[in-house]
């Protein structure tokens, strides 16, 4: 399981190290380590099962989203069914050994903290054959240490016990009840109202969930469901931008492939982190890979498109570029490409008349940024002069109002959507903006 941070800086910064964890006993025995739990059929405490998850499949399923590599947690949930018809239930995470054991970990050739969060259920269950349902808990007793990342993008270690009115203060302004931490495989904050099933093997002391534990399947592009009437059906659109269109947080996939998947659309997708509008000086690198030369280079004039989508990149923004003015000429010899303007306005003219489509530039969600700020003010002047498409995202009220808990799960960092924070946060408001620019009907 894991933790969320708050907004400022100093979640910020961290996020690229931070946590997450999820998905994968479901379906299949966990591997056995031994042959056999040395610990079921303890008669003290009742029959012990074990159910373990490695890096990989907890990565991406905890409320941390897919932040779990860097530090490289796993987790063991262990269940005790007693005699008298009660289990504990420990949901254990962290940086654990072969054993399940909290160990300090390696990275980069240097050796941290021990990372450990565990939470411990009280409660009642039933038994039929192999098939054992918990009821929800009774009580919760946790312990959270988070070895380096300790008052590092919000997470704070805590302890205590849900039936002493103790909290989980994961993050700023944040206060949960421990017991929420109950369903599901994974630390995650998903509620204690059902019932957790698994299927218990008496040969091994094992057990799986009876729900697939493949939490993450659901934001594999190939999963996502087609909307039977989309109006963007057998449209064809180009995307052109750098890492928030590649997806770089997220496996390569962005909006982009959500968008094409829900509405059964074709795309070109011509995008590549890093780069900018602007053409820099002296960096040939960038000078070859700006916006204005991939669009040129790498995108056919012959191509059909619907529309033509561009990203207001951050990374103008980060490097401080040069903002510019807004040419008093609609001619593409007259911009400046060495300036953030010039080279949208080039953009938007070339498309315009190469492509004879829609132009729309998207923005970012709103992140603390004067110099972008001052960027989306410039498109939307721009937008009055050339009457193109604008999906504003930094703006918009609704994408504003999202909850801090919502928020660290959908943004790896304040630049960079998750898969989840793409396919349920981003795509359904992009989506509906292109139906508005584009005048579909649904």
């Amino acid at each position: 399981m894991i933790k969320r941070r708050g907004r400022g800086a100093a979640r910020i910064c961290v996020l690229l190290l931070v946590i997450m964890i999820s998905t994968a006993c479901a379906g299949q025995p966990v591997e056995e380590k031994e042959g056999k739990n040395d610990e079921y059929k303890n008669d003290e405490h009742g029959n012990i099962y074990k159910c373990s998850f490695e890096v990989k499949d907890v990565e991406g399923n905890t409320d941390y989203g897919q932040k779990t590599a860097g530090v490289k947690l796993n987790a063991m949930n262990t269940i005790v069914l007693n005699a008298d018809g009660t289990y504990e239930y420990t949901k254990l995470t962290g940086t654990l050994d072969e054993e399940g054991n909290p160990q300090k970990y390696k990275s980069g050739g240097k050796v941290y903290g021990t990372i450990e969060l565990r939470y411990i259920f009280a409660g009642e269950y039933e038994q039929e054959g192999d098939r054992v349902t918990l009821a929800p808990p009774t009580d919760c007793t946790f312990a959270e240490s988070w070895g380096n990342l300790t008052e590092s993008a919000g997470m704070i270690d805590n302890s205590g016990t849900a039936s002493e009115g103790s909290r989980v203060h994961s993050m700023e302004n944040v206060d949960e009840d421990p017991l929420d931490y109950f369903e599901g495989f994974y630390y995650w904050h998903n509620g204690h109202e059902n019932s957790v099933v698994v299927t218990v093997n008496d040969e091994d002391g094992t057990f799986t969930y009876v729900e697939s534990a493949n939490v993450n399947a659901r934001y594999d592009v190939e999963n996502v469901e087609a909307l039977s009437d989309s109006p963007l059906s057998g449209k064809r659109i180009c995307y052109l931008g750098s890492s928030v269109t590649y997806g770089a947080r997220a496996n390569g996939v962005s909006f982009v492939e959500f968008i094409s998947a829900r509405n059964s659309c074709d795309f070109v997708k011509e995008a590549v982190s890093g780069t900018t509008l602007v053409e820099e000086e002296g960096d040939s690198y960038l000078g070859e890979n700006s916006y204005i030369r991939r669009m040129l280079n790498n995108i056919s004039t012959n191509e059909k498109f619907d529309a033509f989508v561009c990203q207001l990149s951050t990374n103008d923004a980060t490097k401080k570029l040069p903002l510019g003015e807004i040419s008093a000429s609609k001619e593409l010899d007259a911009f400046d490409t060495k300036t953030i303007i010039g080279a949208m306005e080039y953009i938007i003219v070339y498309a315009m008349r190469t492509w004879d489509c829609p132009v729309i530039f998207y923005t970012g969600t709103k992140y603390e940024s004067e110099e972008y700020q001052k960027m989306v003010e410039a498109l939307l002047k721009l937008q009055e002069k050339y009457e193109i498409g604008v999906i504003n995202l930094w703006d918009d009220a609704e994408m504003n109002a999202v909850s801090d808990r919502d928020y660290i799960r959908y943004m790896y960092d304040p630049v960079h959507p998750t898969k989840e924070g793409y396919l349920d946060w981003w795509t359904p408001k992009m989506e509906e903006c292109l139906y508005e620019l584009l005048a579909l009907e649904r």
